[in-house]
């Protein structure tokens, strides 16, 4: 089967959802299937990169870049608000011949939907979200998002919370809905340069773009009031590309020198980070499913987070989660995660068997083509 995979975003820019995309499309790979990514030379947000080639091949994919008309994005909108050659979307859909196109994201529809209308008949459509809460300035995403969701046959989301959510802001059927979860896999690699890490020190790992929404300055205050009564030295490291400058300078100003910020890992430097940290911590305003909670359990990790969103029903084994911003109870956490190996060690083996019994991407892999084909069916 071919399938196409359409995002705003891929690599070399590596984000959560890119990952996705990235494991889902090596999945597809390893099942025999031919496998092509329609994606743009930009990187989150707006970066425009020149040097990114049209078409080439990345770990044997195809990838198509579309070029922006014009290449100048307007500054308010994280995806890039810019045309797309509809010649050229239609030249790549003839040259590639897809059965399969899945989208992905809510963002990017000039993409989505000139994929969708430029498509042949016989093709099958399968949307996936990846819903955030709209703020007021978002509102006027609704009635474009609810005509596209009419437009696809299925829609897939990876938790009962996103579910409830697609449903209510976009007004698309529940019964056109499907929760297929996302995978997770642990890489065992080196990586190419020297990381931050200690030895004899707990290192306290946070991942995901430095923003608001990430809550990443929450994590610091609480960091720097339970650093003062724990019995062990720790540290705290976050990972992740700058999203909000202005979260980024007052982490800058409180940071010392146990907090560490790197902005520039790669694939290779996460799994170190991973592989070499004791506890992973981060405290999100809003998650629809919580991806790098479960990437951390999966390296054997314990987690420590709180009340929001999917995570509690995601996050059965090997994490702590604490009510929703509730400092006092995450700072006792968080002494007693560091002053405690074994208690981390059972949190994190608790996880990592959760992790390994419930998320593959080849279950999702195989759920998504069931679901496209009709073997499956939409959750009632």
């Amino acid at each position: 089967m071919k399938i196409l995979l359409v995002t705003p975003f891929y690599k070399p820019y590596l984000g959560g959802v890119e990952r996705v995309v990235s494991e889902l499309a090596t999945e597809f790979l390893k099942q025999g299937h031919s496998v092509a990514i329609l994606t743009t030379p930009y990187s989150f947000p707006r970066t425009f990169h020149k040097d990114w080639k049209d078409k080439e091949n990345v770990e044997g994919l195809e990838v198509f870049r579309l070029r922006p008309l014009p290449r100048f994005a307007l500054p308010f909108f994280a995806t890039p608000l810019t045309f797309f050659s509809p010649f050229k979307i239609w030249s790549i859909l003839v040259q590639f011949q897809p059965e399969v196109v899945i989208y992905f994201g809510d963002k990017w529809f000039v993409g989505n939907f000139l994929v969708k209308l430029l498509s042949n008949k016989e093709i099958k459509h399968l949307w996936c979200p990846v819903f955030h809460d709209l703020t007021l300035f978002k509102q006027w995403l609704r009635p474009i998002n609810w005509l596209f969701g009419k437009m696809v046959q299925n829609t897939a989301v990876v938790s009962e919370v996103e579910r409830n959510k697609v449903s209510r802001s976009y007004m698309v059927n529940k019964s056109k809905i499907s929760i297929i979860p996302w995978g997770v896999s642990a890489s065992i690699v080196g990586a190419e340069r020297a990381l931050p890490l200690k030895k004899g020190v707990a290192n306290i790992l946070a991942v995901g773009r430095i923003s608001k929404h990430k809550g990443q300055l929450w994590l610091v205050e609480v960091f720097l009031e339970a650093v003062q009564k724990t019995s062990q030295k720790c540290q705290l490291i976050l990972v992740g590309g700058v999203e909000d400058v202005d979260v980024y300078g007052q982490i800058v100003k409180l940071a010392n020198g146990q907090i560490i910020i790197d902005t520039n890992a790669d694939d290779l430097n996460l799994a170190e980070y991973y592989q070499n940290s004791d506890i992973f911590a981060l405290f999100p305003e809003y998650e629809s499913f919580g991806l790098v909670f479960l990437e951390a359990m999966s390296y054997g990790l314990p987690v420590l987070t709180h009340n929001v969103g999917a995570l509690p029903e995601v996050l059965k084994e090997g994490a702590v989660l604490v009510e929703k911003f509730d400092k006092e109870q995450a700072v006792l956490e968080m002494v007693k995660m560091v002053n405690d190996a074994g208690h981390r060690k059972t949190l994190g083996e608790k996880g990592k068997r959760f992790v390994e019994n419930n998320y593959s991407w080849s279950k999702c892999a195989n759920s998504i083509i069931d679901l496209v084909v009709g073997a499956g069916s939409p959750r009632p």
